[in-house]
């Protein structure tokens, strides 16, 4: 360890083992050789040689400042230079030819890749027209390669092209920029490389395979929906998603891709029909019971998220039907009997991803032309399981006999929970008041003639009936 190195670790200490005065020199000396005329060829050095995560960090950070400083100041030689440099870096980030150096940290690589990002909307494309290729090149030489590629392409994504964060005018325009260069240059190459880097590692490290999905799923929002919604690409995301032996994440990255292709923004004609090629109702059935929290999580949020569409495209075409001839309800019916599993499943933050759907879906009942017998069917199904849904836990019943905190918190937390089921057992009683008073009716009769119901079915059955009026 060098006194540069040295300077940058005892500027980093947390720990109080570097003295007051010590880390004050350090600080000093960092930043005197920030404005050193080589610190450019210092910082790539040390980032080649030195195994301290602080040091590669802070070299990282430097860079980062000069080119947001000075890169535009930069003749064409220069910043040739300081991209080729970064890439060389970022090569050997991918795959460490001295294995002697410790594997970098994740918020070093990160740091990397925005540096990167930056270059990127400086110069791409005019001033640096080959890095998607080069990126490209570099994927196919290893998993750790891969893993710098994904990390490059999310943090473009977050720092640059993702709408899902407010954007100045200007940064929409360095956006559009990049994603108009990489739609006429790469962004087929890009989909391509990740469909050959999924098939490659989804059986060696599944891990790295979900990063690569998770990655081109970010980009689904922007390119053209035929290059992932396809032949070769659909296939092999449905078999991530209903195989029991594929893991976890990659399971729960297939769904997240199917996710983003069902909520693409679309013509209303062409949504409906890409929604009836998709199939969506193979990953439902005897796969729900199979899946942990998380899945569950995600497929309720994709399969209501679907639902949802098909209701949209329905308010906005007359007829409900797509050119291919799939119907509204037809999509419906693939999916209802799934939606309706999640809104009974036995944790709250799951069940809650449906009620969304049902209250759009009981408003939408009064131009899809169900059966009388279906519609009816429908919405007493919805009405049991909000009956089922608004029951305490009956583990919970002894706090809430006694009015100490505890059951004044539950209560409280059930009274937030049942918000939406009220809003959606009033809505459904305003469409359908024979149904609902039915319903109510037979409910009630059931509980309390009932002499071993437990405490929290009649209480449901009771408040139902209040409601009610």
């Amino acid at each position: 360890m060098d006194d540069f190195e040295k300077a940058i670790i005892y500027s980093f200490d947390q720990s109080g083992g570097v003295n007051d005065q010590l880390k004050a020199q350090a600080l000093s000396y960092c930043e005197q050789a920030k404005h050193s005329p080589n610190i450019i060829q210092a910082c790539l050095e040390k980032l080649r040689v030195s195994q301290y995560a602080e040091v590669q960090f802070w070299c990282l950070q430097t860079l980062e400042e000069i080119v947001k400083a000075r890169y535009v100041l930069m003749d064409v030689a220069e910043r040739s230079f300081l991209q080729n440099a970064i890439l060389g870096i970022m090569a050997s980030y991918g795959h460490d030819v001295d294995a002697s150096l410790e594997p970098r940290p994740i918020f070093v690589k990160n740091k990397l890749a925005q540096i990167i990002v930056i270059l990127m909307c400086f110069d791409y494309p005019s001033g640096w027209p080959s890095v998607f290729l080069n990126l490209l090149s570099f994927a196919m030489k290893g998993p750790g390669e891969v893993e710098m590629f994904c990390r490059v392409l999310n943090t473009l994504d977050e720092e640059v092209i993702s709408l899902d964060y407010p954007r100045k005018p200007d940064e929409i325009a360095i956006a559009t920029r990049i994603k108009d260069a990489m739609r006429s240059q790469c962004v087929s190459q890009i989909v391509g490389t990740c469909y050959n880097l999924m098939m490659a590692y989804k059986g060696s490290r599944p891990q790295l395979a979900g990063m690569v999905l998770q990655t081109l799923q970010r980009c689904v929002a922007w390119i053209d929906i035929n290059l992932v919604a396809n032949d070769t690409f659909i296939p092999i995301i449905f078999e991530f998603v209903t195989s029991p032996q594929e893991s976890t994440e990659l399971r729960g990255a297939a769904l997240d891709c199917l996710l983003a292709i069902v909520s693409k923004r679309m013509e209303a004609s062409s949504k409906l029909s890409l929604l009836g090629q998709l199939q969506i109702g193979r990953i439902c059935g005897p796969n729900l019971e199979k899946q942990g929290t998380e899945l569950a999580l995600k497929s309720s949020a994709l399969l209501t998220c679907f639902a949802n569409e098909v209701l949209e495209c329905h308010k906005k075409l007359p007829g409900g039907s797509s050119t291919g001839g799939t119907s509204t309800e037809e999509l419906l019916d693939a999916v209802l009997p799934s939606i309706f599993y999640y809104l009974q499943y036995g944790e709250e933050e799951i069940s809650s991803t449906t009620f969304q759907f049902f209250a759009n879906y009981v408003t939408a009942m009064k131009t899809i032309k169900f059966s009388g017998e279906k519609q009816a069917a429908h919405l007493t199904q919805i009405l049991d399981a909000i009956s089922k849904r608004m029951c305490y836990d009956p583990e919970d019943q002894e706090c809430l006999d006694l009015p100490d905190n505890s059951g004044k918190e539950e209560e409280e937390r059930m009274s937030e929970y049942r918000k939406d089921l009220l809003g959606l057992f009033r809505s459904i009683h305003r469409f359908a008041p024979n149904v609902t008073v039915g319903f109510v009716k037979g409910n009630l009769a059931r509980s309390l003639g009932n002499p071993e119901v437990q405490f929290q079915e009649a209480e449901a059955a009771i408040t139902l009936f209040y409601i009610l009026g």
